[in-house]
C-alpha cells in the first residue's frame, strides 16, 4: 500500500487532535511544524485543502477560538503562492494588520485604480464585523501609508471611501 506525504500529514493532525497540550509553546511549535508541511505540499494536490481544514479545526478546538498563529502562517504561504483570495481570508483571521495590508497592497496591483479604496474599506468592514477593531485600524494605517497610489497616513484622503473608513475607525 502506498501512503503519500499528504496522507501522513493528515494522520499527524489526527494524532495531534487527540493529544492534550499543557504547554502553549509546545502547541505553537506543532502549529509551525504542520504549517511547514502544508507549505511543502503542492497546492494542486486535493488532500492539501483537507489538511488545511483539519488543521484549522484542530487548532480551533485546542484553543476554543481561531488560532491567529496558524492563520498568519497560512496567509504567508498563500501569499507566496500568489493565492490572494486565500491569503486575504487567512490574513483577516491572523490579527496581524501589517500582513493583511501587505497582502492587500500586492493584490491591489492587479485591480483597477478605481478599486484601490474599495479593497481596504471592504477589509475594514469585515474586521469590524469580526469585532477586531485594532487589526482593522492597523491594516488601514499600513495600507494607506504604504500603498503606492495613496501614501498618506493622515486625513483628509483623496477618496470619500477612505475618509469614511477613517471615520468608522475613530468613532
Amino acid at each position: 500500500m502506498f501512503i503519500s506525504f499528504s496522507d501522513l500529514a493528515l494522520l499527524l493532525v489526527e494524532v495531534l487532535s487527540k493529544h492534550k497540550f499543557d504547554d502553549p509553546n509546545e502547541f505553537d511549535k506543532w502549529i509551525c511544524h504542520v504549517a511547514g508541511i502544508i507549505e511543502k505540499i503542492d497546492q494542486n494536490i486535493v488532500e492539501r485543502e483537507t489538511l488545511i481544514v483539519r488543521t484549522i479545526k484542530w487548532s480551533s478546538a485546542e484553543t476554543n477560538l481561531k488560532n491567529p498563529t496558524l492563520h498568519t502562517l497560512l496567509a504567508r504561504i498563500m501569499l507566496k503562492e500568489e493565492n490572494y483570495e486565500q491569503a486575504r481570508y487567512h490574513s483577516l483571521l491572523s490579527k496581524n494588520g501589517y500582513l493583511c495590508a501587505k497582502i492587500l497592497i500586492q493584490h491591489s496591483t492587479k485591480a483597477y485604480n478605481s478599486e484601490i479604496d474599495m479593497i481596504i474599506v471592504q477589509v475594514v468592514l469585515n474586521l469590524l464585523i469580526l469585532k477586531d477593531k485594532s487589526t482593522a485600524a492597523e491594516t488601514f494605517e499600513f495600507y494607506t501609508k504604504f500603498h503606492p497610489k495613496i501614501r498618506t497616513s493622515q486625513p483628509p484622503y483623496r477618496t470619500p471611501l477612505l475618509n469614511f473608513a477613517y471615520f468608522l475607525l475613530n468613532i
